[in-house]
């Protein structure tokens, strides 16, 4: 797996734990179903079946902490992974980037960090000096010749969440505007969504819409209520009125969990030595409580994980059962059955025939897919667009050199955003095109499909912002001449007997029209810095697009003549068994139908042991907490 700065992306390969860990009952379930799929010809369904158990076990499960400003989410997390000041947190210090905290591994020891540019590139940094490029205001953040950075990743050694990464997001922006759909962009990715919010203030209008919106991507959330222990008499209080809130805007979320802390216990907590003040403490900050509930939802990951493997057993299973049952309907039926047989079989061997048919439909349907990939795309980038510049326009301090170097980053981030959703429209796109068209199963879209869409990264040029040519020699003159007149204004009488009336009063007009001019030429520059870095963006999406097509085009052409190949197989196996059938006895026709039958009913006893692993609640719903524990 490669270096990736999006926050929910996982380490790579070498530090990612290994698959799933199954249980005798998943085992049976599973690996009984690909040995009959391996015997009655579903080899394909099988190997997607292991493919799926090996391939979704490469990627960490990743707790993304997401909240409103100042609610506190850069303390829990520091409480979570066990190192306070790790996260950067203050009044005046907030983060303007990710940052993701994994567990140590041999690869990557504890506190060993790393940087990550807008364009991917990824770059080792002493730990002590993450806060320099991830805060807003850090030295190497505002310095003009850094790069852009999008985030930091750092290893800790937390005792809490051993098995979790976490993703601190960025505090500036609060949830609203193009911040919101960065953070939806990341929460849709993550294993569990920790929300943060405050125990002194119900949920805000940003805050449930954000939810509102989370819950068609989201699997599973968290709520923390933080602060409670500066409101000891009213967060409860707070936290019912978040429940009526949340079932009136975001039911989904209404029986959360909800975890209320103190972060400053727990970090009190950790500075202790062991002992029962110390576990009294960690008691009462709830953050203990807080990471018994990630881990537990983290381990629906794996039960996800298992779940997708046996629905893809199961799909397989399910065609060697319809074609077991055709062959049985063969032995025990007559020629009638026969001919329904062999006229389904002349159907696709005609559909095969005509290859070059299917192929230019193929084409066109993919062309289409195109289009709609590419408006996609424009509509996205052309919102983006003109959303900044109005900004430019209504907020003149974004043009300041100081702050044009974070405004960069975080449209940077959102052109990340940009990419994960045209990666996800494209993905479901083609899904369903071969599956609801062609007659293939989902699994059977390459899942590296759309990998060169996802890699997608903004490439911003270099940004200048050197005020030149704001000092025009004629506006000086003119200043100056056109304030003689105010010489004769009684103004020394009052304390500028030291001062030329006329140099203070043009000083002045030519300060405001130099200022004038600087903000001038900052919206211009940042505009055309907008403009170059979403068309770049613009024509690596779309590049990447007609090659991921490219790519995948043999695969489904492949994909489509198996399922054909395969349809006919089965039919003339059920053709054969009917005309054996014709040829033999009876004695010798009810043993082929009770042979078919005990096939026919391990398949079933199978697809019983599948949906029991299906059952599962898994992380369809997760449990309230409804006693939680009182800091």
């Amino acid at each position: 797996m490669t270096d990736d700065p999006r926050p929910p992306a996982g380490p790579s390969t070498a530090d990612a734990p290994p698959g799933p860990r199954l249980d005798a009952r998943q085992s049976q379930a599973i690996f009984g179903a690909v040995r009959l799929l391996t015997a009655h010809g579903g080899k394909a369904a099988a190997d997607l079946t292991l493919g799926r158990l090996k391939s979704t076990g490469r990627r960490r499960p990743a707790v993304v902490v997401i909240g409103e400003v100042k609610r506190g989410k850069s303390s829990l997390v520091n409480a979570l992974v066990g190192e306070p000041g790790l996260s950067p947190v203050g009044v005046d210090v907030t983060t303007g980037s990710f940052l993701r905290f994994v567990p140590a591994s041999a690869r990557r020891p504890a506190g060993t960090a790393r940087i990550f540019a807008a364009d991917g590139a990824a770059t080792a940094v002493p730990r002590d000096e993450v806060a320099d490029w991830v805060s807003v205001g850090g030295a190497r953040r505002t310095d003009p010749e850094a790069p852009i950075v999008l985030g930091a990743e750092v290893a800790v050694a937390s005792s809490l969440l051993p098995r979790l990464a976490v993703i601190d997001t960025p505090g500036v922006g609060g949830l609203d505007g193009g911040h919101a759909t960065l953070a939806a962009s990341v929460a849709a990715q993550a294993s569990v969504l920790l929300f943060v919010s405050d125990g002194g203030q119900p949920l805000t209008a940003p805050e449930l819409a954000f939810l509102a919106r989370s819950a068609a991507t989201v699997q599973t959330v968290v709520l923390a209520m933080t602060k409670v222990d500066l409101y000891p008499a009213g967060w409860r209080e707070v936290l019912a009125e978040n429940r009526a809130l949340l079932r009136r805007h975001a039911p989904r979320f209404a029986d959360a969990d909800v975890i209320p802390v103190a972060s400053p216990l727990a970090a009190e907590a950790a500075a202790l030595p062991p002992g029962d003040l110390r576990d009294a403490m960690t008691r009462a900050g709830g953050v203990a409580r807080l990471a018994e509930v990630l881990n537990a939802h983290a381990a629906d990951t794996d039960r996800l994980i298992v779940a997708n493997a046996a629905r893809i057993a199961r799909t397989g299973l399910d065609q060697v059962s319809v074609q077991l049952a055709a062959r049985r309907a063969a032995v025990t039926g007559g020629a009638a059955e026969r001919a329904g047989l062999a006229g389904e079989r002349d159907r696709l061997t005609e559909l095969r025939a005509r290859q070059q048919r299917w192929i230019l439909d193929l084409e066109r349907d993919l062309g289409n897919l195109r289009r709609a990939v590419v408006d996609d795309v424009t509509a996205r980038l052309t919102a983006l667009r003109h959303r900044w510049e109005e900004a430019f326009e209504k907020e003149r301090r974004l043009l300041l050199p100081a702050v044009a170097k974070e405004t960069m980053g975080q449209i940077c981030s959102e052109l990340q955003a940009v990419v994960d959703a045209v990666t996800a429209g494209f993905d479901r796109r083609l899904r369903t095109l071969v599956t609801g068209t062609y007659g293939l199963t989902a699994e059977q879209v390459p899942a590296w499909a759309a990998d060169e869409l996802r890699g997608t990264r903004p490439r911003p040029r270099p940004h200048t912002a050197k005020a030149t040519g704001l000092l025009d020699p004629s506006l000086a003159a003119t200043a100056f001449l056109g304030a003689n007149a105010a010489g004769a204004l009684p103004l020394a009488a009052v304390g500028m007997a030291a001062l030329p009336v006329s140099i203070a009063v043009g000083g002045a007009w030519l300060a405001v029209n130099v200022a004038y001019r600087a903000v001038r030429a900052g919206r211009t520059q940042m505009r055309t810095w907008l403009a170059e870095t979403v068309q770049a963006m613009q024509q690596d999406l779309v590049a990447a697009a007609d090659s991921s097509l490219r790519e995948a085009r043999p695969d489904i052409v492949i994909g489509i003549r198996t399922f054909l190949s395969d349809a006919i197989a089965g039919l003339d196996a059920a053709i054969r068994e009917a005309d054996r059938a014709a040829a033999a006895g009876e004695g010798e026709r009810r043993q082929r139908a009770e042979a078919l039958d005990r096939h026919l009913a391990a398949v079933a006893a199978q697809l019983d042991l599948l949906d029991g692993i299906l059952a599962d609640p898994g992380t369809s719903g997760p449990a309230a907490v409804s006693n939680p524990a009182t800091p």
